[in-house]
């Protein structure tokens, strides 16, 4: 695991919303990195320090309201590429092939002679058509020019349709780091505001004893 996977699971970590492998990985990498190790640490102790503030109550007008947490490394599904389409791909040409051979089947008559290849092939009777090698060979290469250009839009239409998930997923994934990212500020403000509060209540009471020892 590298450092920059490890930055970006360490609020996860603290708040124990990782899975056991993701959990594994990481400690594994805290063991040998000293610099993760030092800011998971830095975390847990801020984390430490905001739950030991005092809970203040808000003034009648002022209404917080908190979403429930969600981890974004479970929203993000990353689905790579499947290369099973180029499969398919090969298996609709060859059923392609499959089908005009069994078409051509039909009432199909052949004949042979020095004069060449003769076939016959119809629902009715048609006339004798004399098929030479190099018309094989040109219905052959448009069956494989056809096939090859049936196959190059299907690959076509998925990598563009995989592209366009991608996009969507990275574009999730940065809302989800926006709002995470918004939410912990939140909760840092909060909690620095709760230790100003605390502070000037402190020195308050201190500034009233010593005002009543002078007098």
């Amino acid at each position: 695991m590298k450092c920059n996977d490890t930055k970006l699971l360490l609020m996860d970590y603290l708040y124990e919303e990782l899975d056991d492998a993701s959990k594994r990985d990481l400690e594994q990498h805290l063991k040998t990195c000293a610099d993760c190790a030092a800011e998971s640490k830095s975390l847990q102790e801020t984390h430490k320090l905001f739950a030991t503030l005092p809970e203040i109550e808000p003034e009648e007008r002022l209404i917080f309201s908190e979403n429930p947490r969600k981890s974004w490394l479970k929203n993000l599904r990353f689905s790579l590429p499947q290369l099973s389409f180029a499969r398919l791909g090969y298996a609709a040409g060859l059923a392609f092939l499959i089908l005009v051979a069994v078409a051509s089947l039909a009432n199909m008559e052949v004949k042979y002679d020095q004069q060449g290849f003769a076939l016959r092939m119809s629902l009715f009777p048609q006339k004798t058509q004399a098929i030479t090698p190099e018309m094989q060979e040109v219905f052959v290469a448009k069956l494989r020019e056809e096939n090859q250009a049936v196959l190059a839009s299907y690959l076509e239409q998925e990598r563009l349709l995989n592209e366009k998930k991608l996009e969507t997923m990275m574009v999730s994934y940065k809302q989800q780091l926006d709002r995470q990212r918004q939410y912990d500020m939140q909760l840092i403000g909060r909690g620095l505001d709760a230790v100003r509060e605390s502070q000037n209540s402190q020195y308050q009471k201190l500034m009233r004893d010593v005002n009543f020892q002078r007098k």
